[in-house]
């Protein structure tokens, strides 16, 4: 049985027939395809909603990360351009336990101008098994913030903080961007579009780190007005799909194309 497909905006996109053998990688769109819906699928939104909300907290942490290093650097650089010379004590020490390694901190007083100060750095094994509770240790204060200082010797700049902090941002902005990216594509071809045939080329299937079944389609198209044959490969995660055959070669899809950098399989 075949049905005539008249989507939405007939200027933008031409009739199409939905035969009974053709195969929709999204069985979701098929309100979208049928012209019933102007709209796609909305559980594609909610899952891009829910991975926007997953991700911001790793966007927190990116920014907290971020501040920090800036902090650092920034504490750094003064200290490098403005370093003074005093004499302190250390007034504590202590150990931070974790499952990758140990974090070895010291705490000293000093006096500036009348002024005490009390400031705590995290330094070396070295430097922390040097140090003793009531022991002279030679500081490098920042003149114009005399509240930062750093025991002697141990101003250096936060390489590793910065390099982990911009791979870890770059990261999850690449991903926020990607997800963006697709969003609004999935908007733009949902006004703009027209839905042509295409068919499948090849078809198999795989299982994610969860057990679903992921199902990975090779189909190619003629792009329409110039007819050059398009080739793309798309996936989704096809549970209904088990223990059941797969699209062979030849079987129809329809993809929502606007141009050839700019479509979708349906």
């Amino acid at each position: 049985m075949n049905t005539t497909v008249t989507p939405p905006d007939d200027h933008l996109r031409s009739p199409i027939t939905l035969d009974a053998d053709t195969f929709l990688l999204y069985p979701q769109h098929r309100d979208f395809v049928l012209g019933n819906s102007k709209k796609l699928a909305s559980n594609n939104r909610f899952a891009l909603g829910c991975m926007g909300a997953f991700f911001s907290i790793f966007v927190v942490v990116g920014i907290c990360m971020l501040v920090m290093t800036l902090r650092d650097t920034y504490e750094w650089f003064l200290v490098m351009q403005q370093g003074m010379t005093t004499t302190g004590e250390y007034t504590d020490r202590r150990i931070s336990n974790s499952d990758d390694s140990d974090a070895h901190y010291v705490t000293f007083q000093y006096t500036v101008v009348d002024t005490r100060y009390t400031t705590e750095q995290q330094v070396s094994e070295d430097v922390y098994r040097r140090a003793e509770v009531g022991g002279r240790v030679e500081l490098v204060y920042a003149r114009s913030n005399p509240q930062i200082a750093v025991v002697q010797g141990t101003n250096r700049p936060p390489i590793g903080f910065i390099i982990f902090s911009l791979v870890w941002n770059g990261f999850i902005g690449g991903i926020i961007y990607v997800l963006i990216k697709y969003s609004r594509k999935q908007r733009y071809l949902e006004e703009n579009g027209r839905l042509i045939r295409g068919e499948v080329i090849k078809s198999s299937q795989s299982k994610d780190s969860d057990g679903d079944l992921i199902l990975k389609v090779e189909y190619r198209f003629l792009v329409p007005g110039t007819y050059q044959r398009l080739t793309k490969t798309d996936r989704a995660e096809r549970n209904d799909l088990r223990g059941q055959p797969l699209p062979a070669a030849g079987t129809p899809v329809i993809i929502l194309y606007d141009n050839e950098k700019l479509f979708m399989l349906l």
